[in-house]
């Protein structure tokens, strides 16, 4: 492209052309998702599975294309183009000759003809009530007595919900005093609060054992192992799963306040956007109560159940009656651009946390969008206490519609009445794996992010470790499965969710079947992706931040350095697996292998609940 004779454009592969309707210079486009081949004499041949546009381009032109991959005016386009490709400064008309070229034959994705797509004209929409509502617990009666006095205050119980405390303690005594916190609720409140503890799941895993003996051992890995040294979530969460199953399910973690927090002022701006949530950082642990919404207090009304479930049409109405702006794409991925379609529909809905994210690690702060970078390097003094102290506000200030579920918040709506697959039962990372595997069912299915936050108050005192953000990233069993399931996501032409969730269990099987030597070859391969992947996004954000204090900077420098000496040390295990690689590789088979047949047998489990609730 630095040349204008070198352009060379073939659009006569496309027997059908349709013409294309421009939305002006204010459209926000972004270069499509082509599947690209190469030609001889520094041709590319490129296709669109979008549009099913044709066209080949040289090789200089793609190469600038590629620079389009993000949602900006045409104009926008040719000054990134210039101010990033230092041949191309000066070329404003050979540069807008190219971009119109492409957008006029269908290869610019629109952000004007998707928010026409998505547009659902004055509809009445038929309004749903009632849902499952399931406070998930573990040896902490404190905190969910806390919890239910702010549900007392800010909650309006109906006849439609039902509600439940499932419990995973593994203390009696804490047992006993849940299940009395339940009963002494029930009886103020007049509302019935199900105490779901051990004794009333062992009943019901038998029940469910005696209706599916061929698939016993698989149930009862969902389902029944407590195990003593490792945390259990993502088996309290499979019971929620169950109880809430054929509706909708609201899941609340014991250790949060049921209070709506709002740290902006509320508006009615919705996004598409592929973008982490952004963040602020608060000086004393109880700021956030200056921003306690006075108007609604209950963090589950409205989109929150409202949206579950709907197409996004449905819910985008529910939340404007207008088409969305062009701004509204300003954060979108290309590639995930093909996944908001009319029948797309709303399985998760999230707010924010305020006090502590809930994250073990800290790295991601370095990973911020602009203003939230600000104002975590304000002041160094700040700064410093940032990194370690979880006290800070993680959220959305629209309301964001996303095609990933890789942030499960501490209050979850899920719509438990389409076939979902279960959580693993043991180990950290329970929700990323979720996540993936609900993308890998439901590929076009979204999340809401809501703008409003819960707080997130842990009972015990939680910092990052100093220099943990240095640390260069390292497997899990359960994020090494999530990314194992990522990479497959779109190589299965299975249609319906349900085949799609059989073929996850021959997946997990296929696991559990690897030879040691591809075991570690995936497991080395998966780092460095993910190593590798975090070094372009910080070396991209550190470029970006020439005025940013030199503290920061020297941090973010550092990391990088670290991330960099990492790449030549590659990984001798997973690092939540006890004993060396030999023994960690074994007991990876192992949960995979009972995993696989929990996931043959999900399914009929939660029709199972349907029928005989």
């Amino acid at each position: 492209m630095s040349d204008s004779t070198s352009y060379s454009f073939s659009f006569s592969y496309d027997l059908t052309p349709q013409s294309r309707t421009d939305a002006g210079d204010e459209d926000l486009v972004a270069f499509d998702v082509c599947l690209e081949y190469l030609l001889p004499d520094q041709q590319v041949f490129l296709h669109s599975p979008n549009s099913g546009r044709q066209a080949m381009v040289t090789h200089d032109v793609l190469i600038s294309l590629h620079q389009c991959n993000r949602f900006r005016t045409l104009k926008e386009h040719n000054q990134q183009l210039q101010k990033t490709i230092p041949d191309l400064a000066g070329q404003t008309e050979d540069i807008n000759q190219v971009l119109n070229s492409v957008n006029q034959m269908g290869l610019m994705l629109s952000a004007t003809q998707k928010a026409q797509k998505l547009y659902l004209a004055d509809t009445p929409l038929p309004t749903e009530t009632g849902f499952c509502c399931c406070i998930l617990s573990c040896d902490r009666p404190q905190a969910v007595s806390r919890l239910l006095q702010s549900m007392a205050e800010n909650h309006q119980f109906h006849d439609d919900n039902r509600y439940f405390l499932v419990d995973d303690s593994r203390q009696t005594k804490h047992q006993q005093q849940n299940r009395q916190l339940c009963e002494s609720f029930s009886r103020k409140q007049q509302v019935r609060l199900e105490y779901f503890g051990p004794e009333e799941q062992t009943r019901l895993l038998h029940q469910l054992e005696q209706a599916f003996p061929d698939h016993k051992e698989g149930v009862k890995h969902l389902l029944g192992e407590q195990h003593k040294d490792k945390p259990t979530y993502g088996r309290t969460r499979n019971w929620a799963l169950l109880l809430g199953s054929g509706g909708k399910l609201v899941v609340i973690d014991d250790d949060v306040l049921f209070q709506r927090v709002a740290i902006a002022k509320e508006t009615r701006s919705v996004a598409l956007t592929s973008a982490i949530r952004s963040a602020d950082f608060f000086s004393s642990p109880e700021e956030w109560q200056e921003h306690i919404d006075r108007e609604i207090f209950d963090p589950t009304a409205e989109a929150f159940t409202e949206a579950l479930g709907r197409t996004l049409p449905e819910a985008l109405t529910l939340l404007t009656r207008k088409k969305l702006p062009p701004n509204a794409f300003r954060q979108l991925n290309p590639v995930d651009y093909a996944n908001y379609q009319p029948e797309s529909r709303v399985l998760i809905t999230s707010c924010g946390s305020v006090g502590d994210p809930g994250t073990s690690a800290n790295s991601w702060l370095y990973l911020l969008d602009e203003d939230s970078r600000q104002n975590l390097y304000a002041s160094e003094n700040r700064y410093r206490q940032h990194i370690q102290n979880r006290n800070m506000w993680s959220g959305r200030k629209e309301y964001a519609f996303l095609n990933s579920f890789v942030l499960i918040s501490q209050i979850t709506g899920i719509d438990a009445s389409r076939c979902l697959p279960p959580y693993f039962p043991l180990l950290r990372n329970e929700d990323l794996l979720f996540g993936e595997m609900l993308r890998y069912m439901h590929p076009s299915a979204l999340q809401l992010d809501l703008p409003w936050a819960a707080p997130h108050l842990p009972l015990e005192e939680r910092r990052w470790k100093k220099h943990l953000a240095m640390t260069p990233p390292q497997h899990g069993l359960l994020s090494f499965s999530a990314d194992m399931v990522s990479r497959q996501r779109h190589q299965n032409p299975a249609a319906t969710p349900e085949a799609r969730l059989q073929s996850l269990a021959e997946q997990f099987h296929s696991l559990a079947d690897m030879a040691d030597e591809e075991f570690r070859k995936r497991l080395i391969e998966a780092t460095l992706q993910h190593t590798t992947s975090q070094l372009h996004q910080m070396h991209d954000i550190l470029a970006q931040s020439p005025k940013a204090p030199d503290y920061w900077k020297t941090d973010m420098q550092a990391i990088l350095q670290s991330l960099q000496n990492s790449l030549t040390s590659p990984p001798n295990g997973l690092v939540d697996l006890d004993g060396d690689a030999q023994m960690q590789r074994n007991t990876a088979r192992y949960l995979w292998r009972a995993y696989a047949k929990g996931l043959q047998a999900w399914s009929l489990c939660t029709e199972w609940m349907q029928n005989n609730r």
